[in-house]
């Protein structure tokens, strides 16, 4: 059985009403996970890079709040995640121009994204900004579900 669909069958089994019980959920994947070596093996792997780069982060973050003589002129951060896959952080300071311009692409993708996401966002709130103000709170599920009604009696 695949990591997803372990993971898809303890959320099915503990939401309700769209909540997760993430706890339970857990409680019913960890012994999935742990019967398969070679799962068990990758989610260490992903867990223990998370860790890592969160380390990092902290680390640079240690580092630029006691040596601010030797903070970057420019104000950008003291390390990043080069776009190889692979995970590698590397300080600013060492990036070569091709690395920095990919840290430079990756950004503006992510910056891309985000705004996508936010203008759906925004076009969703203000759509559905009646039904909201009639129901101020309402979840957005119980929004869109009388959206939809309102929406489907005047096709």
């Amino acid at each position: 059985m695949s990591l997803n669909k372990i993971v898809a069958e303890a959320i099915d089994a503990n939401e309700s009403a769209g909540v997760i019980n993430r706890h339970n959920a857990i409680n019913l994947a960890v012994p999935k996970v742990l019967a398969d070596e070679e799962m068990t093996e990758m989610c260490v792997r992903s867990h223990l890079s998370k860790v890592m780069a969160s380390t990092c982060k902290k680390r640079a973050r240690e580092l630029a709040a006691t040596s601010a003589a030797q903070s970057s002129l420019f104000g950008l951060h003291d390390a990043h995640v080069l776009d190889h896959g692979e995970g590698i952080i590397k300080r600013t300071e060492a990036l070569t121009r091709d690395e920095f311009r990919g840290i430079i692409r990756v950004r503006q993708e992510q910056v891309t994204a985000d705004m996508a996401y936010l203008k759906r966002l925004r076009d969703a709130e203000l759509e559905t900004r009646a039904i909201w103000d009639r129901n101020p709170n309402w979840t957005w599920g119980q929004v869109e579900a009388a959206y939809a009604r309102k929406d489907a009696k005047a096709a």
